[in-house]
Formats: structure tokens, C-alpha cells, sequence
């Protein structure tokens, strides 16, 4: 969980902050919201007048078929930015919900968009946030398009144990996974009965096991095999 002022701890992790800049961050109101499991933060067609920053737990943007079927499409951890696009785009095009219980920060567009004229380096970042989680979407369209399912499904927890790493979530190869075998089904494209067998063959070669919302990676150079992963795409800023 990120502290009592998680706008500027969240910058101040990938970068050193100048006196105006930290000052500046320090003045950004937050909406704290607490969010039960499975509510919406953002609804496709809502226009938006607030970016959402987690604060903590899981959120998963989404869309739906005209069927009423359900892709994730990214998955949001704690100093996550769903939506900066929402700054530039009047109309939301997706569904932004917890996964499970999840606190999230709404922060004003005004106050971000005047942070940004006033402080170009503050809206460099931002800026790279984006970018990055559109590395992260290509990546997710080779993932569901081309990887068979035993290697998407390893793709997927590998990506979500190394950025629970990264933002200091995780425990060695251990973390929070509250994603159940719906949401992984909402993910990887497979259906909830192909989504039991895959992770039951992850469990049966010792890479991984997946119980009461823990993922615990067994075999990590095994888990990076079988799912092709590389780390590339995600950009992580290294200290």
C-alpha cells in the first residue's frame, strides 16, 4: 500500500524530484475511494473528469462483446495509472474495476494537466507511463494471438510476479494473486475449463502454485521458459 502521499512517492521512485516539483506534487488533492470486489471505478461511455492512481490491490480494465463476453485487457497493481489517457480523451472506452478489494486515489484532470505545463519533467513521466503500458498492450496481443495456452498462461504470471517485484508487492517469488480462474479465463482468451487444466500442468512440472490468492513461483527460470517471457517490454527502470 503506497503512503499518505502516494502521488509523490509514486514519482519519486523513478526519478529525483527538484524542490518546486516535490512541492508542487505534495499540493495535488486525492480522492481516497475504497472499491469492493468487482466494482467499477470507470464505465465505458463515462466521461471523465478525474485519472485514478491504485493506492492498493487489483484493478483490471476491460471490454465487452456484443454477447456480453468479457476481455481484460490490462491488469492495474498498487502506483499504477489506468487511465492518464483520460486526460486527452473525452469519452472512456473501456471498464475499469477492482478485481478484488482495492483502494484507488482520484486525482482532478485540471490538477494534472496544470502540473504538466508547470513542470516538464512531472509530465515527462507521465507521459512514459503511458508508453509503457502501451508496450505492455502489444505485448498482450502477441501473448493472446500467437502463444499457445500452457506459454500464455506462464506469460501472464510472470509479468504480474516480476511488476509485484518491482513495486515491492512481492515476497522472493511470492505475491498477492487475487485474479481467479474467471478473470485469468478474462484474460488469456481460454475458456474456465482450459484455464483449470493449464494451471493443473503448471502445478504438475513444480513451476508454480496458485491457492487462496498467493502465487508462488517454484521454478523461476522454468516458469520464464515455458512461457517465452522477457522483460523487455516492460521497460523497468533500473537504480
Amino acid at each position: 500500500m503506497l503512503s499518505a502521499n502516494p502521488l509523490l512517492t509514486q514519482f519519486q521512485k523513478t526519478r529525483s524530484l527538484s524542490q518546486a516539483e516535490t512541492a508542487a506534487l505534495s499540493k495535488v488533492p486525492l480522492r481516497r475511494v475504497a472499491l469492493r470486489p468487482e466494482e467499477p471505478m470507470v464505465r465505458a461511455g463515462d466521461h471523465t473528469t478525474s485519472c485514478i492512481l491504485v493506492l492498493d490491490g487489483m484493478l483490471a480494465t476491460s471490454k465487452v462483446d456484443g454477447a456480453g463476453r468479457r476481455q481484460i485487457t490490462a491488469i492495474h497493481i498498487a502506483g499504477d495509472f489506468p487511465d492518464l489517457m483520460s486526460l486527452h480523451l473525452d469519452l472512456a472506452d473501456s471498464d475499469i474495476r477492482a478485481v478484488a478489494k482495492a483502494e484507488v486515489a482520484s486525482i482532478n484532470h485540471d490538477h494534472l494537466r496544470r502540473l504538466a505545463l508547470d513542470h516538464p519533467n512531472l509530465a515527462a513521466k507521465l507521459w512514459r507511463t503511458v508508453l509503457v503500458d502501451a508496450a505492455i498492450s502489444r505485448e498482450w496481443v502477441l501473448n493472446l494471438g500467437q502463444r499457445e495456452s500452457m506459454t500464455r498462461m506462464a506469460h501472464v504470471l510472470c509479468e504480474i510476479l516480476l511488476r509485484m517485484q518491482v513495486a515491492g508487492l512481492a515476497n522472493g517469488n511470492t505475491c498477492r494473486m487475487p485474479l481467479t480462474q474467471v478473470n485469468l479465463s478474462e484474460v488469456t482468451g481460454m475458456s474456465l475449463v482450459h484455464v483449470n487444466r493449464v494451471l493443473q500442468q503448471l502445478r504438475r512440472k513444480d513451476l508454480i502454485t496458485l491457492a487462496k490468492g498467493q502465487l508462488d513461483v517454484l521454478n523461476w527460470a522454468g516458469l520464464v521458459k515455458v512461457g517465452d517471457f522477457s522483460a523487455e517490454y516492460l521497460h523497468i527502470v533500473k537504480h
